[in-house]
């Protein structure tokens, strides 16, 4: 009897201790599981979306809608800077589980990656002119005829269409990208530079010493939005979840005037 009830005692004594967590294991029981991070596509030489800046760190436009976004949507990104040429690829080998490049929605793509809801709708070109008493007689495109617009050459048929504005081809000045228009326009080598509204507003918001306004040459509907490997529903789920968040927090639109300046944003409601 006196060795069944010891057995009993030391039973007890080592069940308590079982029971009993030191600090370190229980600071490991409470501590939130790590959240899921995702590899991002993305290359990053599109200011002002996409962009490494001076500490080598990603940055931009969408950059920052979308880490917004993984943070409403309780998860993380890690994002990869990759020629675009492998969007299609990278989504369906699992190299990569979402891309945030400017990426158009298409059919021809929403055939062979999903789509989230999109973070911007609309994509335009406009001509950005000094606000100055020398300009007043600029209202409408019209009055650009003769005068000299400067196009960047990378961009999407900026020449045909500033020759067709200023009457001739002569008057259309190519430089080797938007700063260099704008700079041209600033010197008053130019009349005007004529690219992505985008684009020239955050080069407008970069120089505040230099008084600008727009002219809209076309406004066009279109989805952009981040791209998910074909019938991954559950990421897609945190994408369009953390982005409505976003949206309706009032993060979007602080984003959205840090890099356009609220011009562009009174524009974009338009």
């Amino acid at each position: 009897m006196k060795k069944y009830l010891a057995l009993c005692l030391t039973a007890l004594a080592l069940g308590a201790c079982s029971d009993h967590k030191t600090p370190e294991a229980q600071q490991q029981a409470s501590a939130p599981a790590a959240a899921t991070v995702y590899r991002v596509g993305s290359q990053l030489s599109y200011p002002p979306f996409h962009f490494i800046n001076e500490k080598g760190e990603p940055t931009g436009f969408e950059v920052e809608v979308l880490q917004a976004t993984a943070k409403a949507g309780g998860f993380d990104v890690e994002i990869i800077n990759t020629p675009r040429s492998g969007l299609e690829r990278t989504l369906s080998d699992g190299t990569l589980d979402i891309w945030s490049s400017t990426i158009s929605v298409k059919p021809e793509r929403a055939e062979k990656m999903d789509f989230s809801q999109p973070f911007l709708q609309h994509d335009s070109k406009v001509i950005y002119l000094l606000d100055n008493d020398d300009n007043k007689n600029i209202q409408t495109l019209q009055d650009f005829h003769g005068k000299t617009l400067a196009v960047n050459k990378f961009s999407k048929n900026p020449a045909e269409l500033a020759a067709k504005i200023t009457g001739s081809r002569s008057n259309v000045m190519i430089t080797d990208s938007y700063h260099v228009s704008m700079k041209a326009v600033y010197s008053k080598r130019a009349d005007g530079a004529l690219d992505n509204g985008y684009v020239l507003a955050y080069a407008a918001k970069q120089q505040p010493d230099f008084k600008m306004r727009s002219i809209v040459v076309e406004n066009e509907k279109k989805d952009f939005a981040f791209a998910v490997k074909k019938g991954n529903t559950e990421l897609l789920e945190k994408l369009n979840k953390g982005l409505q968040t976003v949206k309706s927090n009032g993060t979007y639109d602080k984003l959205f005037e840090k890099w356009f300046g609220s011009a562009m944003a009174a524009q974009q409601q338009q």
